[in-house]
């Protein structure tokens, strides 16, 4: 692959075996991952095709198969199980649970089938059936002669698929590739088109600039690295060179996560631990990684230079182990190092307690190739973002997550750094922005027509063929209706592309058959919102009056460590893509009492993110929580999850629950004690939670500081 230009990364430098790869003992053909531009991946599907024919190619169907959570998830919802009840069983039945008798054995599920054997019976009997088809990602097959010489074909959603999954498919011998498509090296070629300078990536990952972006936390658009974990670790570890970069992208794998070896790992490089290796023969092989083992290779080089055993079979050991495969399989590798060992001059007990290191750790290992050339894309996106910012961040713009909240975030974050770094990034210009984020005639940056919400590619299109415009009436006059409807000409002038013409609600009038009224700041910028992620220098929530400002403590959502659990935190924000769902327990639902457990964005202008509101915090705050309100949250973190759990809302326009509110302005004792006479017990409360009761009433309990009392609050309690 590096020989013929595939890869640039040298295998040699890197210690990267090609046993790992191929070898003539293995029995399955190698798996080569290509990954390709995401926009260009159809591109390289019709090379294929043309290349072998359409009918020797075709795309590799997935098959979805009936496991026991999912397969209990839908048995209870034929028979009308609240969702509520199935969700709390199924949590019960954990990943590593693979059959419905391993399943039985847990208490809860036992009484349940018990209680409800039609539904054991169900589950029983479509056990490990076919759920549903979908096609395969990125899976291709190529057959010599035509598919149906080797196979029977099955149509998924217009495309002829393979009526076999991959792994059938490679028990045929027939080649199967897998041709994914990588966001990043959109960006990457977008940041390269924009630059102009036909640059050429760098081959060495020695120049230390780029890393002290990962030292900075500044991991806006870097591959691997966008995630809160990853960006936390990259600061504790203060990466530097490109070992600690591909180490660290290993470590936060689930395997070394899961194993304990990503955390030693990290205190020994901080100091905080001394290094021990699990024996004096493998501190050569294991002082890069500080004594533990993070990668399958590190394993194989083990196994052949102290148990001579080949690396071709070292390779197998590995793959036997991390499958769990039975004793006596494992034990016939263990006899093969035991006897190699022998060879070196190692006695039997050494050699056993070696393998049985090789053994625990296998299960957990990653491998070093894949976290290698990985970490390359890492670092050039990390050389792009130090030297050519403005492209980059564009690129990032132009091709960000698919996810609608990752997009919202990343769009964002690169907008603000983009104005940070001196740029002006504008809202869409009728005569000089493209179909996506350009830079304009003027060297500004201006944002694309495309990502103004409904204007779609055959109206850009018609926009772009008819400049320039002088005018609205101009642009009116010029654009066919059927192309640039109401709707779409409505949401451009909401979004500032005709700011040159006039003002917007002049604009908006004089087509929407509605009485005119004058739009100020805040009615200008929330309107826009509506139809354009560009954050605005005054966020929208600045524009609301803030009376509970100098009693609370009030944190911008991107200073939130999400990877930390926190108690009690207070944000505010405008609420966004607010929805509810029923949460009803069966016993509820047959007494008449209806719940619901809300959802939504909160928005700052810093950061947005998910929140998550109980029934019982539903039931008291319904009247606070919808789209469009600018809010206070108390709220508190689980670690590990980008979310705000939800304690309490206070409205900024209005009329809030009096408990909370009262909180909010007493929280501080020293105030506290300015609004008391003496004589009065003053304590502080620093915990709400709020329920329901069985009979559907809403009550609080309270804790207060001094000694943690649980304090019950009934109703409203308004005179007191």
């Amino acid at each position: 692959a590096y020989l013929s230009g595939i890869t640039k990364i040298d295998p040699l430098k890197y210690d990267l075996l090609f046993e790992r790869f191929l070898d003539e003992n293995r029995q399955e053909y190698p798996d080569v991952d290509s990954d390709f531009q995401k926009s260009r991946r159809g591109e390289v599907v019709d090379y294929i095709k043309d290349k072998y024919g359409e009918e020797k190619v075709c795309h590799i169907v997935n098959f979805v198969y009936f496991k026991p959570r999912s397969l209990i998830k839908d048995a209870c919802r034929i028979y009308k199980i609240p969702f509520s009840k199935t969700n709390k069983l199924t949590k019960l039945i954990t990943h590593d649970i693979k059959t419905m008798e391993e399943a039985k054995e847990i208490k809860e599920v036992r009484e349940f089938f018990d209680k409800h054997p039609e539904i054991e019976e169900v589950c029983d009997g479509l056990e490990g059936c076919i759920r549903q088809k979908s096609k395969h990602a990125a899976g291709i097959v190529i057959t010599p002669n035509e598919l149906s010489d080797y196979m029977g074909t099955v149509k998924v959603k217009g495309e002829i698929c393979s009526c076999f999954d991959k792994r059938v498919v490679e028990e045929l011998r027939l080649l199967k590739l897998d041709i994914l498509g990588l966001r990043t090296l959109d960006v990457i070629a977008e940041a390269k088109r924009l630059i102009k300078d036909n640059i050429e990536l760098p081959l060495t990952f020695d120049d230390p600039k780029p890393y002290e972006l990962l030292q900075k936390g500044d991991t806006i658009g870097q591959f691997q690295f966008e995630t809160d974990l990853l960006t936390n670790m990259a600061m504790e570890m203060q990466i530097n060179n490109f070992e600690k970069l591909y180490a660290a992208t290993t470590a936060v794998r689930p395997g070394a996560q899961d194993s304990g070896s990503a955390d030693r790992y990290i205190k020994r490089l901080l100091g905080k631990e001394k290094i021990k290796y699990p024996h004096k023969l493998l501190e050569e092989f294991l002082e890069p990684t500080l004594g533990e083992i993070l990668f399958q290779e590190t394993v194989m080089t083990v196994a052949n230079k102290v148990g001579n055993i080949e690396l071709s079979r070292a390779y197998r050991m590995i793959k036997d182990i991390s499958k769990s495969k039975g004793v006596d399989v494992i034990n016939t590798y263990r006899d093969d190092f035991v006897s190699g060992c022998g060879e070196s001059g190692i006695s039997v007990d050494i050699a056993n307690d070696i393998f049985d290191i090789i053994q625990e750790s296998g299960k957990y290992l990653f491998n070093k190739s894949h976290a290698v050339a990985y970490s390359a894309l890492t670092y050039w996106t990390l050389w792009l973002r130090t030297y050519y910012p403005k492209e980059f961040l564009m690129g990032v713009i132009h091709y960000p997550k698919a996810q609608k909240e990752e997009k919202e975030r990343m769009i964002t974050q690169a907008i603000k750094e983009l104005r940070n770094n001196g740029y002006k990034v504008r809202s869409p210009d009728i005569n000089l922005s493209m179909e996506s984020i350009s830079i304009g005639r003027d060297e500004n940056i201006y944002m694309g027509l495309s990502d103004i919400a409904g204007v779609g590619e055959s109206a850009v299109k018609e926009i772009r063929a008819n400049r320039p415009y002088e005018s609205f009436d101009d642009f009116i006059g010029k654009v066919q209706k059927r192309k640039v409807n109401k709707r779409v000409l409505t949401n451009l002038v909401l979004a500032g592309v005709f700011d040159n013409f006039g003002r917007r609600d002049e604009l908006y009038y004089s087509f929407i058959d509605e009485p005119y009224e004058k739009w100020d700041d805040k009615e200008m910028l929330t309107r826009q919102l509506m139809v354009l992620d560009l954050p605005s220098k005054k966020p929208l929530i600045d524009y609301y009056e803030n009376k509970y400002e100098q009693h609370i403590d009030i944190i911008p959502i991107e200073d939130i460590n999400f990877s930390r659990a926190e108690g009690e935190i207070w944000v505010k924000g405008i609420i966004t893509d607010f929805k509810t769902r029923k949460s009803n327990t069966e016993l509820e639902s047959f007494a008449g009492i209806e719940k619901h457990m809300s959802f939504f964005n909160i928005d700052d202008g810093t950061k947005k993110v998910p929140c998550f509101l109980s029934p019982e915090g539903y039931t008291v705050f319904k009247e606070v929580v919808d789209d469009g309100e600018p809010v206070i949250i108390k709220g508190h973190t689980y670690g590990k999850v980008d979310k705000i759990y939800v304690d309490g809302v206070l409205s900024l326009i209005k009329e809030n629950d009096e408990t909370l509110e009262k909180y909010a302005y007493d929280k501080r004792e020293e105030e506290i004690d300015e609004i008391f006479n003496e004589g009065f017990d003053v304590d502080t409360i620093r915990s709400v939670t709020y329920r329901v009761s069985k009979n559907g009433n809403p009550y609080a309990e309270l804790y207060t500081s001094e000694d943690n009392r649980k304090l019950l609050c009934f109703g409203k309690q308004k005179d007191k």
